[in-house]
């Protein structure tokens, strides 16, 4: 978890308002967690796609659940074992930020890494 985690040093992956497609910039962050991930070996990882709260929940929801495979698509093609990666999208839930605020709801649109244990 500690390399995934440096490896992204507080960057995010971003995408195209709206939409599953990952930026160049986001494509840039996903090639540094390559080598990290190839050298979790075995370990399962759950890529997580979070929304902000504006819009509809709902199509938050199918929003994040969109960006969390299309980060599997784009990582599994630069050599990550596919059975390794798990996405997961969930919407608008758990920010780890205020939505109140167009920063806040920059930093609640993510992906997150997390490694699971056994």
């Amino acid at each position: 978890q500690a390399n995934i985690d440096d490896a992204l040093r507080n960057r995010s992956i971003a995408f195209e308002s709206g939409s599953a497609a990952i930026t160049k910039g986001g494509r840039k962050v996903l090639l540094a967690l390559v080598k990290p991930l190839k050298a979790a070996g075995s370990a399962r990882v759950v890529v997580g796609g979070y929304t902000d709260d504006v819009g509809d929940a709902k199509a938050n929801l199918n929003l994040s659940k969109a960006r969390a495979p299309s980060v599997v698509v784009f990582l599994t093609k630069q050599g990550v074992a596919a059975k390794t990666l798990i996405a997961k999208g969930y919407g608008e839930a758990k920010p780890i930020a205020s939505n109140k605020t167009a920063a806040g709801r920059s930093k609640n649109r993510r992906i997150e890494f997390t490694v699971l244990s056994g």
